[in-house]
């Protein structure tokens, strides 16, 4: 014979037969005093974790059309009891199994639902992290022509009041993959702000040659290219030479500022307007 907790606090809810069973508990479908139908979720009081207590927080701070609305929680002897919005269409999973496939429009009507339900959690700081068909349900409206979507289960979810950093992480200790100039003891968010650095773009952070050196710097974006020729110790002119390819004497960077080399050697040591000698 099953239990039947609500017992001990008739005539506050009065249950009216099980909807399910889960391996933390089971849910009931109840009648408050008020004759409105919940759902009441049932987990023995032993089994309280921090899943449970992120349940209860999380889903307290929403109210939502298409979040399933957190009512109360309460005791029994034996139990602690969640009393939520009961969802007369059952879930997206069996609506889609009994349905066999969407069609576009009927997906997009309920993504479109999800996507603002999640969208109003994330906003509350509080991030769902177990959405899946089985724990989006559906409520039966009259006069429209399909159910409406509500998120619910929140018993893996995290808010960020919760979820702050416990260290700071320095660039001068990990190494970023596209190069980033080490900031030490400025924490990440300096490095984080390096990263908008214009120099650096997109591409050029995901091809930059510190994050693998036998990229051939002729794949290298134009900025990428500089930075990898200023560290090999290329030249920055016309020329692009190696400092085991030069003429003998200093480089230069271009034929107007050359004031490294007489006047007249520039042709000749880099050739006509500093292109490479033969």
């Amino acid at each position: 014979m099953e239990p039947d907790p609500l017992q001990e606090i008739q005539p506050r809810y009065q249950k009216i037969q099980t909807l399910g069973k889960g391996s933390f508990g089971f849910v009931q479908l109840a009648r408050n005093a008020s004759g409105e139908m919940v759902a009441v979720k049932l987990l023995k009081r032993g089994d309280v974790n921090k899943y449970v207590e992120a349940e209860i927080v999380n889903h307290s701070l929403l109210r939502h059309p298409h979040v399933i609305q957190f009512k109360e929680v309460f005791l029994t002897s034996e139990y602690i009891c969640i009393a939520m919005e009961y969802a007369t269409g059952g879930s997206l999973f069996h609506y889609v199994q009994k349905q066999g496939r969407l069609k576009e429009a009927v997906a997009r009507w309920f993504f479109q639902q999800l996507i603002i339900g999640a969208d109003y959690c994330h906003k509350r700081g509080v991030a769902n992290r177990d959405i899946k068909l089985e724990n989006t349900l559906l409520q039966v409206v009259k006069g429209l022509p399909l159910p409406l979507l509500k998120i619910c289960d929140f018993g893996y979810s995290k808010a960020d009041f919760k979820s702050a950093a416990k260290s700071k992480v320095s660039a001068s200790a990990v190494r970023l993959p596209w190069g980033v100039p080490d900031t030490p003891a400025r924490g990440l968010t300096a490095t984080l702000q390096d990263l908008a650095d214009p120099a650096l773009s997109t591409s050029s952070r995901r091809q930059h040659s510190s994050y693998n050196s036998n990229v051939p710097a002729a794949h290298l974006s134009r900025a990428a290219r500089r930075a990898h020729r200023s560290r090999a110790g290329y030249c920055r002119g016309p020329c692009r030479t190696l400092p085991a390819q030069r003429a003998p004497g200093p480089c230069c960077h271009t034929e107007s500022s050359c004031a490294l080399l007489p006047a007249g050697r520039h042709a000749d040591v880099h050739g006509a307007r500093g292109a490479r000698k033969p």
